[in-house]
């Protein structure tokens, strides 16, 4: 009934329950805990990782929900004896390798000039989470919409923006707004526009390269501004703009690819001053 040594760290942002579920999936992949071998009580699970026995019934029941382990009244709690074929079991000597290496990058996650990539950022930010949840059915219901379709967009969807707009102070007619497939189609579209082989585009080093290539295939020159932790670096955009007259800023103050992070409200605001110098 013993189990591998588990790391908990009380610090992390995951849940208790969800680093014990993570670290026992990962002893049965690495085959150092059997299918069909007993495991501890929940009582005694929370005793040896120290933990309360709410946040150890917790961890076995992701397991039980994914299919992992397997409990029955009188009968205890035992790794599933037939897991999934599609589930890849991993081989001890590489899944330690795997977790020394997630350790290196944490390590240097830390150091001055790195910064996390998507994958490892914070979370979105709790409005945005709350607002797609709210309109997460209806947009999957306008996506199924089987009348035929204006080349400029859901009729609806164009509405709902123009109303944010005016909220916003921008007037703007609902036949000049248009719904596109992507950030790579927007970008071309308004480069075909716009774009002159005399413009200048300023786009921070770390940024969705394609969008980087669309600018230089309409012949303009790009110009790259460092980002920090904490989004673009406005001390160096500061320093460029004295020896370069940027036409166009391309920047992704929120969910920046591929950092996944966004700017900080007063990051944002000092930025939008910079058109008016």
């Amino acid at each position: 009934m013993s189990i591998p040594y588990l790391r908990i760290e009380r610090s992390s942002r995951v849940p208790l329950s969800q680093q014990v579920a993570e670290q026992l999936v990962q002893a049965i992949r690495a085959r150092r805990i059997q299918p069909g071998q007993s495991l501890p009580t929940v009582r005694q699970l929370a005793s040896f990782v120290q933990i309360s026995l709410e946040t150890a019934q917790k961890a076995y029941h992701l397991l039980q929900r994914d299919g992992w382990i397997i409990s029955r009244p009188r009968h205890g709690t035992i790794v599933s004896p037939n897991l999934p074929s599609s589930i890849p079991m991993l081989p001890p000597k590489r899944e330690q390798q795997r977790f020394e290496l997630l350790q290196q990058l944490k390590t240097y996650a830390h150091l001055p000039g790195m910064f996390p990539v998507s994958g490892i950022s914070l979370p979105p930010d709790e409005t945005i989470r709350t607002g797609l949840k709210e309109v997460a059915g209806k947009a999957v219901e306008l996506a199924l919409h089987m009348e035929e379709h204006d080349p400029f967009g859901l009729l609806p969807l164009r509405s709902k923006i123009q109303g944010l707009l005016i909220e916003k102070g921008f007037w703007s007619e609902l036949s000049s707004i248009c719904m596109v497939n992507g950030t790579q189609q927007a970008i071309s579209l308004l480069a075909d526009q716009l774009l002159t082989t005399e413009d200048v585009v300023g786009i921070t080093e770390m940024c969705y390269l394609p969008v980087k290539e669309v600018f230089q295939q309409k012949g303009a020159r790009v110009i790259p501004i460092r980002q920090d932790r904490n989004g673009i670096d406005l001390t160096h955009l500061e320093e460029v703009c004295k020896n370069e007259k940027l036409t166009y800023l391309y920047t992704m103050p929120n969910a920046h690819y591929p950092t996944g992070e966004s700017w900080s409200a007063e990051k944002k605001k000092l930025s939008s001053r910079w058109p008016l110098r």
